[in-house]
């Protein structure tokens, strides 16, 4: 990253202001590093109210404590990311292994992941922790709800029968 930025400065520059410029970005970057190997906790947010629950726990709507909060941008975090509000998911590690949920929920985990903020279809997930019960999702908060609720919310357009018309063609 540091040649391609050295690269794109003029031809007349000196030595001298280019290593300045080599100063102030491994300073940049050191900075970086250092707030993503910073450990997130529950206790860097605060919650607002709970706007879901699931077969594991639950889904609460959440804000960083300060706008001036040292909690670090993730790499693929979303513009949005300055607003500070978000969806916490947390689910007990207990349920999950009662219900042989494991990998289902670590697949999810990664999938979201893997999205990019661009990405139309799927919430960007912001962080994701644990502590000794459970595990969290922090992800942004789109407001609606999820799909699996407005599915179930609005079965009675289709009849019953119809579902097993489509899954026969």
């Amino acid at each position: 990253m540091l040649n391609k930025n050295l690269s794109k400065l003029p031809p007349h520059v000196s030595e001298a202001d280019k290593n300045l410029v080599r100063e102030k970005l491994a300073h940049e970057e050191s900075t970086l590093e250092q707030e993503h190997k910073r450990r997130i906790n529950k206790d860097e947010f605060e919650s607002l109210r709970v706007i879901g629950r699931g077969a594991f726990g639950e889904v609460r709507l959440v804000r960083t404590h300060s706008a001036t909060t040292s909690t670090p941008h993730p790499p693929n975090a979303s513009p949005q990311f300055q607003t500070s509000i978000f969806a916490l998911k947390k689910m007990q590690k207990q349920s999950m292994v009662v219900k042989n949920q494991v990998v289902h929920v670590n697949s999810e985990r990664n999938i979201l992941a893997e999205a990019h903020a661009n990405n139309r279809w799927l919430t960007v997930l912001h962080y994701s922790f644990q502590d000794e019960v459970a595990l969290y999702m922090v992800m942004e908060y789109l407001p609606g709800g999820d799909l699996m609720g407005l599915l179930v919310s609005e079965i009675y357009i289709f009849p019953p029968f119809s579902f097993l018309t489509l899954l026969k063609n």
